[in-house]
């Protein structure tokens, strides 16, 4: 029988904070290391297949007797449907920096929490709690506030107008996938291990970032949008020089620690908890980026910097954590105390949206 959420008790909220405090790291990781001649789906392509292969690995030494490794035969459609949504989920993300940039990126991954609030309590999986709706737009009004404060200028790529907006429908992307993947995840986290079901999902995800990955390289026109500074087409492919630290940090910390812990505080928080604390991510970079500069390990961005740098955090950057911070408590304040709430939810998920014979429909009413 699992632990209750009572019985975890600070230990999910830890492990959300510390995986939501890696992505933050990831976004100023990404900026330093992943040079612009490096074709984005083919480093997550990398990335998702030795993730998937080492917490597979992990999965089949540490689950227990009771949890199998590999998906029964009837599992099989939800498992593809996870690797599906976590696919539109790193595309949308890796696809909508390079052509938005990176400040439309993180306005809208705190966008997540919204979706999942709105999804859940009119599907009918929580129930309507003012409070929570509440915190979870103060704490997006606090994070909008903190990156827009803290990006004055204009880093969006080349050729705003059609880049800008198929970037922003990138994310919009993103931000749905991760809402109805941690939603979908719910039901198969009764039977198997959070480990499996991250490995999997991983593993699946690379089948279909390898498949975009081929359709790119065979239509030079869109391997040249998704890369313009790639030289060759031959780039497009997975053989391409990847940045190796970077690639490390996205692995090891980003899929298998991050992702890792996310899923498993899945199994005893309810969504909007869950993806709630995605809120934190630019917070976690801002601090970051204010350690980074201090400590002088990287130097300030000035027009006319030629290397790595980061930007300064402005004041009204730091203003805005106190929005993350008083939302954030809203909504955890408003989390179910009683363990039932949780399985409640994981049996209205699977009575309403997420049996496998619902899936179609379900893509075609969000349409991703």
């Amino acid at each position: 029988m699992r632990a209750s959420p009572t019985q975890n008790g600070w230990l999910i909220h830890a492990a959300l904070i510390l995986a939501n405090s890696i992505f933050g790291l990831g976004s100023i990781v990404g900026a330093l290391g992943i040079s612009n001649d490096t074709n984005p789906l083919a480093f997550t392509f990398v990335r998702e297949i030795c993730s998937g292969g080492i917490l597979w690995c992990l999965s089949a030494l540490f689950s227990n007797s009771n949890q199998k490794s590999l998906p029964e035969l009837s599992n099989w459609p939800r498992f593809w449907k996870l690797g599906f949504l976590l696919f539109l989920n790193q595309a949308g993300y890796i696809l909508g920096i390079v052509l938005a940039g990176p400040v439309a990126g993180s306005i809208w991954q705190p966008s997540a929490p919204i979706i999942t609030v709105v999804i859940s309590m009119i599907g009918g999986l929580e129930p309507w709690n003012a409070r929570r709706v509440v915190g979870v737009m103060v704490a997006f009004g606090g994070c909008a506030a903190m990156v827009v404060f803290n990006n004055q200028g204009d880093d969006a790529p080349h050729g705003r107008n059609l880049n800008v907006w198929i970037g922003n429908g990138m994310l919009l992307m993103d931000c749905i996938a991760a809402a109805f993947y941690i939603l979908s995840s719910k039901p198969v986290l009764v039977n198997y291990s959070a480990l499996t079901v991250t490995a999997w999902s991983y593993i699946l995800a690379s089948l279909f970032m390898f498949g975009a990955i081929l359709f790119a390289a065979s239509v030079p026109a869109i391997g040249a949008f998704i890369c313009p500074s790639c030289r060759q087409q031959e780039s497009c492919l997975p053989t391409t020089t990847m940045p190796l630290s970077a690639l490390i940090y996205y692995i090891l910390l980003q899929s298998v620690a991050a992702w890792g812990m996310i899923i498993w505080a899945n199994q005893f928080a309810t969504a909007t908890l869950v993806v709630g604390y995605s809120v934190t991510q630019p917070m976690s970079a801002v601090l970051f980026a204010c350690l980074f500069l201090a400590s002088q390990w990287v130097k300030p961005c000035h027009h006319n910097s030629d290397g790595s740098c980061l930007d300064e955090p402005e004041f009204g950057a730091l203003c805005g954590m106190a929005g993350v911070t008083v939302g954030l408590v809203l909504v955890v304040q408003s989390e179910p105390q009683d363990p039932a709430s949780t399985q409640q939810e994981v049996d209205d998920i699977k009575k309403h949206s997420f049996t496998t014979a619902d899936y179609g429909s379900l893509n075609a009413n969000v349409d991703i």
